[in-house]
């Protein structure tokens, strides 16, 4: 056996090249403790799931006179979409009957208490308004015009129609009012000018955020700074308000205001200014359905971070009502790391037992060398690529792995048995006969973790097979009833599973995943490395 040959064939080559990516991935530290050193995987430590890094649960009250259990799932759902929206790992959102209400329980692997009590204790109530001043007297138009009139610590609000004014209101300082289904605030007295400010959006009018588009880069006139673009989409009624509040201000360039300021877009959420920025004249000449919210901060990781939390809150809209947090707990993580310990030796394990196993059949312990090694690799593979980049780690995707792995030990057995062949002279007729059983072993494998990864949607390709054999039946007159049978007890599972899927198998969705990527593994590199070795040993 040549090393030198070996290290030329491609598939051994990309087997290598991706082993190291998985490692920088992984990104390996050793670590000073109490005078020894242990091994660290920083790569995997933000995707490790509750049960390896413990987690926060939370039991929350919905605070509202009329709590029904209508009015705390929609509370649920606002929530789930919160959580998962910022990215929290593992995070369920039930709402369970303690006997004397509703509560919603929320468990998630974030263990940073006060950023998950800021994110459930905002109502998420979004606003922008525009300022407008003026001094004694001014005219103010949307689809009306409206007179606004200085009074005693106040200003008269009133409809302008054919010269006259039909008083509508009085608002003091801090007070508000509705025009044209808008929101009216009066500010108060701003140097020599009265503030009001109207209302351009709420959360109603945000048809959708566009997550995909949004972006943090260098603030353009504050070089120590950055910006993070959130672009939305409004609805056209908002996007007509917005154009005709702004034919109130003076053009050029930007919008300006009757003391020569800007008139700033103002943003605010929960009643609580998040950021302000002008308004060009465009908005004057035509309707613009994407606007976009420009959040400037110091660093980079505050702009991306407070940039996610506005997407989350406008995402998922205003809470129905407020949520109190009743109980806070800790969970532990002690039991899960023994169970990632049991996990690594029980893997282990297995390619050494194979290993022993190939040396007694083959006679041959330079055969057992390349199972151990790609069978590691796998593993290798799966968390340095997999975990560290896309996936959380858990219990179950752990059993996906032992899976995969246990699948990719098989197949080595299938190579090294077609190998050994003396009947078949041809090394690559060889290897057809073995890939073409592993090629339909990992498919029917694969076939067999679909309905974990969506057993709504299988449910639904159940159903549709009982309607094809009923449409069969009724086709062809001559088939047999049985046909007929075997469509109703289809079409009736299919339709009872997809009413009421089951729970447990939702919750085994990482086991079928991280099983399923493992196959992919195994049969696009470790496999036809493992074929290429075994080739080149027996030269």
């Amino acid at each position: 056996m040549a090393v030198k040959d070996m290290l030329t064939e491609w598939r051994i080559i990309l087997l290598v090249v991706v082993l190291a990516i998985s490692a920088v991935g992984l990104q390996p530290t050793y670590v000073a403790q109490d005078g020894s050193y242990d091994i660290e995987f920083r790569g995997l430590e933000d995707n490790l799931g509750i049960d390896f890094r413990g987690g926060t649960q939370l039991l929350l009250r919905v605070d509202s006179d009329n709590q029904t259990e209508e009015l705390v799932d929609e509370v649920a759902e606002v929530l789930r979409v919160r959580v998962n929206e910022l990215g929290f790992q593992e995070t369920t959102v039930n709402t369970i009957d303690i006997g004397e209400g509703y509560r919603i329980s929320l468990t998630t692997a974030e263990r940073n208490e006060t950023r998950i009590s800021n994110l459930i204790s905002q109502e998420g109530a979004f606003q922008a308004r525009m300022p407008f001043l003026f001094s004694d007297t001014a005219n103010f138009s949307m689809s009306e015009t409206y007179r606004f009139q200085e009074g005693n610590s106040s200003v008269d609000v009133g409809r302008w129609t054919d010269g006259e004014v039909e008083h509508l209101q009085t608002l003091r300082e801090g007070e508000r009012m509705e025009l044209e289904g808008t929101q009216l605030y009066y500010s108060g007295v701003n140097g020599s000018f009265q503030r009001m400010e109207i209302q351009v959006y709420d959360n109603q009018d945000i048809v959708s955020v566009r997550t995909g588009e949004s972006t943090v880069r260098p603030a353009g006139q504050q070089p120590d700074a950055f910006e993070a673009i959130i672009p939305l989409t409004v609805s056209e009624e908002s996007a007509q308000r917005l154009r005709d509040i702004a034919n109130n201000y003076r053009a050029g360039g930007s919008l300006t205001m009757e003391d020569g300021s800007p008139a700033e877009l103002t943003i605010f959420l929960d009643e609580e200014r998040v950021t302000g920025f002008t308004v060009s004249d465009e908005f004057q000449r035509q309707l613009i359905n994407n606007p976009s919210i420009t959040i400037t901060r110091e660093s980079q990781s505050e702009a991306r971070e407070e940039m996610r939390e506005i997407q989350a809150l406008l995402q998922s809209g205003q809470l129905p009502a407020p949520v109190e947090i009743e109980t806070t707990s800790t969970l532990g993580s002690e039991l899960g790391q023994q169970f990632m310990v049991a996990s690594i030796i029980s893997i282990l394990g297995a390619l050494i037992a194979v290993a022993m196993l190939i040396v007694v059949r083959y006679r041959n312990i330079k055969l057992s060398v390349p199972i151990v090694i790609t069978g590691a690799s796998e593993v290798f593979i799966l968390l340095g690529l997999w975990f560290s980049t896309f996936a959380t780690l858990t219990l179950s995707a752990i059993a996906g792995i032992i899976a995969a792995v246990g699948t990719g030990v098989d197949d080595q057995i299938i190579i090294t048995d077609e190998s050994d062949r003396t009947s078949v002279k041809d090394w690559t007729a060889r290897m057809k006969t073995a890939f073409f059983v592993i090629f339909t072993s990992a498919a029917s494998t694969i076939g067999a973790m679909v309905p974990l990864l969506s057993p709504r949607l299988s449910s639904m390709f159940v159903m549709a097979a009982g309607l094809g054999l009923i449409g069969y039946t009724h086709y062809k007159r001559r088939a047999g009833n049985h046909y007929m049978v075997v469509g109703l007890f289809a079409l009736t599972v299919g339709a009872v599973a997809t009413l009421f899927p089951l729970a447990g198998l939702q919750q085994v969705e990482e086991f079928a995943t991280t099983t399923i990527v493992g196959i992919m593994i195994g049969i696009t590199i470790t496999r036809p490395a493992y074929a290429k070795m075994l080739e080149h040993m027996n030269d």
